[in-house]
């Protein structure tokens, strides 16, 4: 069936993609048709990724499983009520169809889901919070360095007294993420969040804290911008290519090069290297499929590592781990 859909996304048959997931969510339920769309949904990345579809492709093939989530939902009855939960993405994070996703399924389960939508303010949600009743907050997160955003959106429901679950790629599965960043629990699943809702409604959680100060982070994000133009001049001297470069080309460079840092805090944040770890391998294959040498990857992080304040310890090595045979970014420590 994920092969059929893509096949109608790249023809722009919209009802027929609609037809095939109601199919699977009338047969085997919403969590069914989640899990077609998310394999899907994947794909779509991986095509992007692969220079295989452009990012209008992308975007476009994107809409239309949005559109097929909303019909497969359409589907279900759901059970009576239990809770009451606000859902949105932190801060930062656009990336709203896997929040989607997991509303749906919620439904399905008996929370009745206010989706409030991407990257909304924290203070934002901090008012409307204050003056709906909620059982908890959803925090949806997908890309790492929004942990930040997702921090300052967890503060916020912890200022209206509401609890906060959190959820996405960004965090791992043991939950370390969540807890550095002060979530009162981390699900790896709708259905963990359902069950913790449930909980919830009859014995709220003691409002967790931060395990993490954001110092570090924070000292590292008022110096990124400086960093950064640092880091392409000496770029300029360390890889000759460049100076042919486009001013196209010099822009993304320095995109790439704000990306890296940004990753870095995330790692800062939430005392976690391998989210720079997770992040290395990705860039290098985005860059690779784009016909640029493999080694930039690392020569970048080598340039930014050469760049950042002596005093910036924990930045420089979680840096030079990835410079380094053997390099270990596991955790964190001062060089």
């Amino acid at each position: 069936m994920r092969d059929d859909i893509l096949a109608a996304i790249d023809q722009l048959r919209t009802n027929h993609v609609v037809d095939i997931v109601r199919q699977a969510s009338r047969a085997d339920g919403i969590d069914a048709a989640v899990r077609l769309l998310a394999d899907v949904q994947r794909e779509v990345g991986l095509r992007w990724q692969t220079q295989q579809w452009t990012v209008a492709e992308e975007h476009a093939a994107t809409a239309i499983v949005d559109i097929a989530l909303t019909a497969a939902a359409l589907e279900t009855t759901p059970p009576a009520r239990e809770a009451v939960a606000a859902l949105v993405c932190g801060e930062g994070e656009w990336h709203g169809l896997p929040a989607r996703m997991a509303a749906e399924q919620l439904r399905a389960a008996g929370c009745d889901v206010i989706f409030l939508g991407t990257s909304v303010p924290a203070e934002h949600v901090n008012a409307y919070l204050r003056s709906t009743p909620a059982t908890a907050l959803l925090v949806s997160c997908t890309v790492a360095i929004h942990l930040g955003g997702a921090r300052r959106t967890v503060a916020a429901a912890h200022t209206a007294g509401v609890p906060v679950i959190v959820g996405g790629a960004a965090f791992d599965p043991a939950g370390r993420r969540a807890k550095a960043i002060g979530a009162d629990a981390c699900a790896v699943s709708a259905g963990d969040a359902a069950r913790l809702l449930r909980t919830w409604v009859r014995e709220p959680p003691r409002l967790a804290g931060p395990t993490v100060s954001d110092a570090a982070a924070m000292a590292l994000a008022g110096t990124r911008p400086t960093v950064v133009a640092d880091a392409m001049q000496l770029l300029a001297e360390r890889l000759p290519p460049f100076t042919a470069y486009t001013q196209a080309q010099r822009e993304r460079t320095r995109e790439d090069l704000d990306y890296i840092v940004q990753f870095v805090e995330a790692a800062l944040l939430t005392e976690d290297g391998t989210i720079v770890a997770e992040f290395v391998p990705w860039l290098t294959r985005v860059l690779t499929a784009r016909d640029i040498p493999e080694s930039v990857v690392a020569l970048s992080l080598d340039v930014l590592h050469d760049c950042l304040d002596p005093d910036a310890a924990e930045a420089r090595r979680i840096l030079r781990s990835h410079t380094m045979p053997g390099g270990d970014s596991d955790t964190l420590a001062a060089e």
